[in-house]
């Protein structure tokens, strides 16, 4: 494979060298012949060796194939062959066996090994007692399945059994050992070894071989030389063309570059326009949303004022009510406590909708942020029902910034308020699925957004369909409330030169993160509202 590997090597360069000798210098292809010349050489002198090591290699695993032929009619033979390789003692009917199984006159040696190499039978009587050594004791010592190794002996030292077929003269012999390893329970308890002389078939292949490379060498001079007679030809006839040919390449290397030129700057153009668009619709989309804020900002302060004021006269008719009647008429006691719970609930709705719609400057103060939410949890834990845990993670140091203590308050307890209702209720109105560890994880950190306040919940989440939706004016999921509450949190953080991003996995709690300016000063909230 390798001899292959590199034969193909050699043609591709030969080919090579051809086509530039070609393009180059068609009146004299000197270069070509000259490649096809080496070419030539280059393939004999990868040929001869190849053949040579093909020889070797063949002759090697024809007796690698042999002798593990006569291991296994040995191992499958012998009555006691665990016993006999742990124990290291033949026994006589088995050493009947081995004696019977007929050998092919090449191999002239085998061994029977324990674990540790002692050689506990062979053909070769002196061997017993002794240690298998050398490269044959490497191979017995890590093989755990069939393998051969190649090694050279003297002559002399080849057993009597193929010594005159294979002494041809020669004072050492190429030997082919074959290793079986055997096992018994899945324990290596020993090896038999085939001692095979490969030099005769070695010879006889190298031969044979011999004389396919001097058919195939005879047959590669003929093909070269046609090429090269081929390669003179063409070059005559090409010669007037040459220089066209390099003049029209030139051109069209020139028009393929402009053309890629172009091609790049059409892409990115496309790409540049692409991101303008995309910048443009949510651009007009954040326009379009907060016209209809600003739309919807102004219909809710009418309507509240337009309703507060009736609701004041209901609130004042029902204590006179109460105060005339309820002591003489107990019956009219939950009527009346009906219609306060009404009242009480349709006034939180309308300072909601007076909270989103009131457009409040902010007053910065410049404080710690983490002293200042310590304080607002502390203040809000007695709000919060008691099986709810509260973890707090402060990581803004002791740097003070500015930010508006009250609007933030309203934010902050706006996250816990929904958190607690998610996971536990509110009132009466339970979840179905309530929360069985309900905990509240607030932290606080500085990004490249500015200083953020997270917060956690473990409750039920929201879904992907809600979630796209949450931040929309008038959009709840509660049997109260209007869904004012989420947009004029995130009216907060957007005055603060921030934001707001709601984070949630169904199943798995959500999370609430606010982000405010570092640099908010009242300078710059002037300089704004100037622009």
């Amino acid at each position: 494979m390798i001899a292959l590997a590199k034969t193909k090597s050699a043609v591709s360069s030969a080919k090579s060298a051809v086509k530039s000798a070609l393009t180059t210098d068609g009146k004299k292809p000197v270069a070509a012949m000259l490649a096809v010349l080496v070419g030539y050489l280059v393939l004999l002198a990868l040929l001869w060796p190849g053949i040579l090591v093909f020889a070797e290699k063949r002759a090697v695993a024809d007796a690698q194939y042999r002798a593990e032929n006569w291991s296994e009619r040995v191992i499958r033979k012998l009555v006691f062959v665990e016993q006999t390789f742990q124990s290291g003692e033949m026994q006589i009917y088995d050493e009947h066996v081995i004696s019977s199984i007929h050998r092919d006159e090449e191999v002239f040696r085998y061994v029977l090994a324990k674990a540790d190499g002692t050689v506990f039978w062979s053909s070769n009587h002196s061997l017993i007692g002794n240690k298998v050594t050398g490269s044959v004791a490497k191979t017995l010592a890590t093989s755990t399945r069939p393998s051969s190794t190649l090694i050279s002996v003297p002559t002399s030292t080849v057993d009597n059994i193929a010594y005159y077929s294979n002494n041809n003269g020669e004072s050492s012999q190429q030997v082919s050992v074959s290793v079986h390893p055997v096992f018994y329970h899945k324990n290596f308890v020993g090896s038999v070894l085939v001692y095979t002389n490969i030099s005769t078939t070695i010879a006889w292949l190298q031969a044979s071989a011999q004389k396919v490379a001097i058919i195939v060498s005879v047959l590669l001079a003929i093909i070269f030389a046609g090429i090269a007679g081929m390669i003179w030809n063409f070059a005559k006839a090409r010669a007037k063309q040459v220089v066209e040919i390099q003049a029209s390449e030139l051109e069209a290397h020139e028009m393929a570059d402009k053309l890629k030129t172009m091609n790049d700057d059409i892409a990115n153009l496309n790409n540049e326009l692409k991101s303008n668009m995309t910048a443009l619709r949510k651009t007009q989309d954040e326009v379009i949303r907060k016209g209809k804020m600003a739309q919807l900002g102004q219909l809710t302060a009418t309507v509240a004022h337009d309703i507060r004021n009736p609701l004041g006269t209901v609130r004042t008719s029902t204590f006179l009510l109460r105060r005339k009647f309820a002591k003489d008429n107990p019956t009219m006691v939950k009527p009346l406590d009906r219609i306060e719970k009404g009242v009480e609930r349709c006034d939180g709705i309308i300072s909601e909708l007076l909270d989103f719609a009131r457009s409040k400057s902010l007053n910065l103060k410049k404080q710690n942020l983490d002293d200042w939410l310590v304080a607002l949890l502390r203040e809000q834990l007695s709000e919060l029902p008691e099986q709810i845990a509260i973890e707090y993670h402060p990581g803004l140091g002791t740097e003070n910034y500015e930010f508006d203590g009250d609007s933030l308050t309203r934010a902050i307890i706006n996250f816990l308020s929904n958190a607690s209702e998610a996971m536990v209720g509110k009132g009466a109105e339970k979840p179905v699925n309530p929360t069985a560890q309900p905990k509240i994880v607030i932290s606080t950190r500085k990004s490249e957004r500015g200083l953020e306040i997270s917060v956690k919940d473990n409750g039920p989440g929201i879904s992907q369909e809600n979630i796209v939706k949450i931040l929309d004016p008038l959009f709840t999921t509660k049997s109260f409330g209007v869904g004012l509450g989420l947009p004029a949190v995130e009216k907060i953080f957007e005055q603060h030169g921030g934001g707001l991003e709601v984070v949630s996995v169904e199943g798995e709690g959500a999370t609430f993160t606010g982000w405010i300016s570092a640099t908010l000063s009242n300078e710059a909230l002037e300089e704004t509202k100037a622009a």
